[in-house]
């Protein structure tokens, strides 16, 4: 395996096992329904980040589903986050409402990735693309938007 799919795979490993602990005790159903859906990602991403590595066999049909999952739940993203809603576990930062316009430009952007990669995607190669590209849209909005 090369050191891209390390990398990836380690990134995908933080970003995925986070969320669970977060979940305990929160109290606001509109922040668990955002916590939900972030983890709902998670799992398509960890899904597809083991057919990457070949820890698990490539098939690109389950792949496909997997980043449409991503891409739906991109698309519902501004809506889960329209209201203001505050919980005590939230990794929500108020910049998101400060700046709803952007927050709502990077979630069009992840899914935009996820839609176009599922609807192309036909070789393994192409999904380690993919994932850098999840990442990379990942990565920007949580820099911007969440907690540490």
């Amino acid at each position: 395996m090369n050191k891209t799919c390390w990398l990836l795979a380690a990134g995908v490993s933080c970003f995925v096992q986070l969320p669970v602990l977060a979940h305990e005790g929160v109290k606001d159903p509109a922040v668990l329904a955002r916590m939900d859906s972030m983890k709902e990602i998670g799992k398509a991403t960890k899904f597809l980040g083991a057919m990457a590595k070949g820890e698990a066999r490539f098939d690109p049909l389950k792949a496909r589903q997997s980043l449409a999952l991503i891409s739906d739940e991109a698309r519902r993203t501004p809506e889960l986050f329209a209201g203001a809603n505050d919980d005590p576990k939230s990794k929500g930062d108020p910049a998101i409402w400060e700046d709803f316009a952007d927050f709502r430009r990077k979630s069009k952007e992840l899914e935009r990735i996820a839609a176009r990669s599922a609807n192309e995607l036909s070789v393994v190669d192409e999904l380690s693309a993919a994932l850098r590209d999840i990442g990379a849209a990942c990565r920007a909005c949580h820099e911007a938007y969440r907690k540490p």
